[in-house]
């Protein structure tokens, strides 16, 4: 390993509980736009904000998905619905796992950096979508058991995306074997 990876800690999830969480969870366009351009500062501590901020979001799509549901009243649910929301959970799930086992480009930091950013992005897109199909089901079918399936799979798919120290080792381990000694943890650490 490198100097770098010497001295670079991981600093933990409590610098990532701040307001970011919820200005990230309210309006993700906020991160994402950011992301997009100069994303020189997006250490560590911010993709776990981001992280933290899809909780945000669940909570506000529940909230409005249960005030609509009571509202709602569907006597016959599409038959196709289910099978359909299913599957497409089921390789959404697949997807994000397919996210993850994309190798990092270990030729630079700066390219370390960005490969894992866009891992981390193409994963948390794919965990996503089976809330977002589970939000459109609460007006197909009613209720709001569609929803609740849907946080279901995508938490199930954030647990595999999660930047927590394992995750952050076996990506060190996966750069390792690559055969270089750039530091996952130390390129994410600095701002």
């Amino acid at each position: 390993m490198n100097s770098s990876s010497a001295v670079a800690t991981d600093p933990g999830w409590r610098p990532a509980l701040s307001w970011r969480i919820l200005l990230y969870g309210l309006v993700p366009a906020v991160f994402v736009t950011r992301l997009a351009g100069d994303n020189s500062s997006f250490g560590i501590v911010r993709i776990r904000q981001y992280f933290l901020g899809f909780f945000v979001t669940k909570l506000y799509l529940t909230s409005v998905t249960r005030i609509v549901s009571r509202v709602q009243d569907i006597i016959d649910p599409p038959a196709w619905w289910w099978p359909v929301f299913i599957s497409y959970s089921v390789v959404s799930l697949g997807l994000t796992l397919w996210s993850r086992s994309k190798p990092l480009d270990v030729n630079d930091e700066s390219l370390l950096k960005k490969s894992y950013l866009a891992s981390f992005m193409l994963g948390h897109s794919f965990a996503l979508t089976p809330t977002m199909l589970g939000f459109v089901g609460t007006f197909i079918v009613g209720g709001m058991r569609s929803l609740l399936l849907g946080l279901g799979f995508s938490l199930l798919g954030f647990l595999v995306i999660a930047p927590t120290r394992a995750s952050l080792k076996r990506r060190q381990d996966e750069v390792s074997r690559q055969g270089s000694t750039l530091s996952v943890l130390g390129t994410l650490t600095r701002e």
